[in-house]
C-alpha cells in the first residue's frame, strides 16, 4: 500500500483472518472510506460496518456514532465463550475540523492566538500548498492559525470522552480483565510547524511521524511502562500476535514458480532493511520522502537526516538536505547540515543504500 485509495489485495493475510483462524470472532468499524470495504480492509472480518459519511471529508463528528455501533455489537453478543476481536478506527481528529463544543478552550484563547502568523493566512486553491490553509479545511470567518488548532485539539478531547465511553461499556460487560486495549493512529497532524499548516503528507518531521502507541491489559501489562526504543507501525500486528499467543503472519499465497526467484530477491532485501534501518518512505502526489535514523558502533548520533523533495505544486524548490538535533531541538527548528556536512555525508549514504537495498521502484526514486 503505497498511496490512500489503492485497494488492499486479497494475497495478504489480515490479522482479522488470522484471529478469525485462531477462533475470535471479528467485527470492524470504520470511521473512514478510504479503509473501508470498498477497498479491500473488511478482508477477514465476521462483521464489517462503516459510521463514515458519504462525502470524501466528514460534514460532522462521527466517533460517537462509531462507538454507539461498537457497544451495540457487543450487546448482541451471547455470553462470551470464545474470544473476540475488535477494531474501530476512529476519524474526527481529523480535517476538517467539526467539533461539537469549543467552549472550553476560551480560557487558553491568548495561548491559541500566539499560533502562526498574527495576519490572516490564505486558503489554497486545492488540498495542497504550503502556507496555506488547504481548501479541505477551510472554514467560514476563519483565517487565523489558533482558531484552526482549537477546533482540532476540541475533536481530540471529544473522541478521548469516546474512547472513555467504549472502554465503560467493555467493563459494563464483565470485560476489562480479559481485554487487550490497544491505542494508535495512522499519522500526526503539522498544525502550524514548518508551513505545512493543517495538513499531512507532505514531510516526516515529528510532527506527523510519531503517534500514540499504548497498550493497556490489566493484570497482564505492567501499567506505567514507557519504551525508551524508537518502534513503528509494522512492528504492531507481530507484536499483538506474540501477546495473545498465534503463530506470525505468512502471505496468503506463495509466488507462481516464474515469481520465486524475483520476489525471493526482493523479500530479502526488505527483511534487511527492516533490521537495520527506522525508515519511513512516504509520497506526496509526486515526490518521495525518507528517513532514517543514524547511529554507529561508538555512538548514537541524536540527528536524523531528511531528504526533501518539495511538491511542484505550488511550489517548485530543489530537494535538499535537512539534519536536526532531536534530543536538544525536539521541534526541528535549527538545520544543522551547514554545521556538520561530514555526518550528512555518512547519512545520505546509508539513505541511498536503503534505497537500493529495499528496491522501491514505481517511486520515482
Amino acid at each position: 500500500m503505497r498511496f490512500n485509495r489503492e485497494n488492499l489485495t486479497s494475497r495478504v493475510q489480515t490479522l482479522a483472518e488470522r484471529l478469525t483462524s485462531a477462533g475470535y470472532t471479528t467485527a470492524g468499524f470504520v470511521g473512514n472510506r478510504l479503509v473501508g470495504a470498498d477497498h479491500g480492509f473488511d478482508q477477514g472480518f465476521g462483521h464489517f460496518e462503516p459510521f463514515h459519511d458519504k462525502g470524501p471529508f466528514r460534514s460532522a463528528t462521527v466517533d460517537a456514532r462509531g462507538v454507539d455501533r461498537v457497544l451495540a455489537w457487543l450487546d448482541g453478543q451471547p455470553a462470551p465463550t470464545m474470544p473476540w476481536f475488535i477494531w474501530i478506527h476512529l476519524q474526527d481528529p481529523h480535517g476538517p475540523y467539526l467539533p461539537k463544543d469549543i467552549a472550553w478552550t476560551e480560557p487558553y484563547a491568548a495561548a491559541y492566538d500566539a499560533l502562526g502568523p498574527r495576519e490572516p493566512v490564505p486558503a489554497s486553491p486545492s488540498n495542497f500548498g504550503l502556507n496555506v490553509i488547504p481548501l479541505y479545511q477551510t472554514l467560514p470567518g476563519l483565517s487565523h492559525l489558533g482558531d484552526f488548532v482549537r477546533r482540532y485539539d476540541s475533536e481530540i478531547r471529544e473522541t478521548d470522552a469516546e474512547i472513555g465511553r467504549l472502554l465503560a461499556g467493555i467493563e459494563a460487560h464483565g470485560q476489562t480483565a480479559s481485554t487487550l486495549v490497544v491505542l494508535s493512529a495512522d499519522h500526526g497532524e503539522s498544525l502550524t510547524e514548518h508551513g505545512e499548516y493543517l495538513q499531512h503528507g507532505w514531510f516526516l518531521y515529528d510532527t506527523t511521524l510519531r503517534v500514540p502507541l499504548i497498550f493497556a491489559w490489566p493484570g497482564v501489562l505492567p501499567a506505567g511502562t514507557a519504551i525508551a526504543e524508537e518502534v513503528r507501525s509494522v512492528d504492531l500486528v507481530p507484536t499483538l500476535e506474540e501477546i495473545v499467543g498465534i503463530a506470525p503472519s505468512e502471505r496468503r499465497r506463495l509466488p507462481r514458480r516464474h515469481e520465486l526467484r524475483r520476489a525471493s530477491r526482493r523479500a530479502a532485501g526488505r527483511r534487511t532493511c527492516a533490521r537495520r534501518s527506522r525508515s519511513a518512505p512516504a509520497r506526496t502526489t509526486s515526490s518521495p520522502f525518507a528517513r532514517q535514523a543514524g547511529s554507529s558502533s561508538s555512538r548514537r548520533p541524536a540527528g536524523r537526516s531528511i531528504p526533501r523533495v518539495e511538491n511542484k505544486f505550488p511550489t517548485n524548490l530543489p530537494e535538499r538536505y535537512e539534519l536536526y538535533d532531536t534530543t536538544r531541538d525536539p521541534g526541528e527548528t535549527e538545520d544543522l547540515v551547514a554545521r556538520e556536512p561530514a555526518r550528512v555525508a555518512a547519512l545520505t549514504e546509508k539513505l541511498m543504500a536503503f534505497r537500493r537495498e529495499c528496491s522501491l521502484g514505481g517511486l520515482g526514486w
